[in-house]
């Protein structure tokens, strides 16, 4: 351990850390952070809480510093920091909202097999799709560990594979009058803008 840092971990806090890594629902970092803390409280030292967490040397004692000086609390707060970018210009945002809502490019418009269509965000497959995204994230994504891009890889296939075995057919249900009057109402509200 780096020179002037120690610290002991009482039984109240390793109630806390192990709470933590424990949830399912806490963030990704916390759980990564008091496992550094519990792995020191057992007697492991840098280089191996370095192997077990893939964490670099400096981030190890910074987590051991916030540890000694603030608590569990410390470990659960983010610093805040100043934006890494400056905003657009107003210029710079106005050219794309009227490129985005212009005429197409010419070459595209003059293409003989394409034609552009106008899909609202609500479409209904447009929400399957988001769903079946938002499912992937929670059931495989979120709380897993991925030393490789391969194993990302092989756990997305997994789950693609889980989900056709019991595949549940997309049914339209809404009715194509109203769908194609939500357009119409949307397209005469961008066009009002402007």
């Amino acid at each position: 351990m780096r020179t002037g840092i120690s610290f002991a971990v009482t039984t109240g806090d390793r109630l806390r850390l192990e709470a933590i890594v424990g949830d399912r629902n806490a963030k990704q970092k916390h759980v990564r952070r008091a496992k550094v803390i519990l792995a020191t409280a057992d007697g492991c030292g840098t280089n191996e809480i370095k192997r077990r967490s893939e964490l670099c040397k400096p981030v190890v004692w910074r987590w051991r510093e916030r540890f000694m000086l603030e608590g569990v609390d410390g470990l659960l707060r983010d610093k805040t920091r100043k934006p890494g970018k400056k905003p657009l210009p107003k210029e710079t945002v106005q050219r794309v909202i009227d490129l985005a809502l212009g005429r197409p490019l010419r070459w595209l418009a003059r293409h003989p097999r394409w034609t552009f269509h106008f899909t609202p965000t609500s479409a209904s497959w447009l929400n399957a799709v988001e769903g079946f995204f938002a499912k992937l994230t929670k059931r495989r994504l979120k709380r897993g560990v991925f030393r490789s891009l391969p194993d990302l890889q092989a756990a997305i296939n997994r789950f693609v594979a889980e989900t056709n075995k019991a595949p549940k057919p997309f049914v339209w249900t809404a009715d194509p009058d109203k769908v194609l009057a939500a357009v119409k109402r949307g397209k005469q509200a961008l066009e009002s803008m402007h």
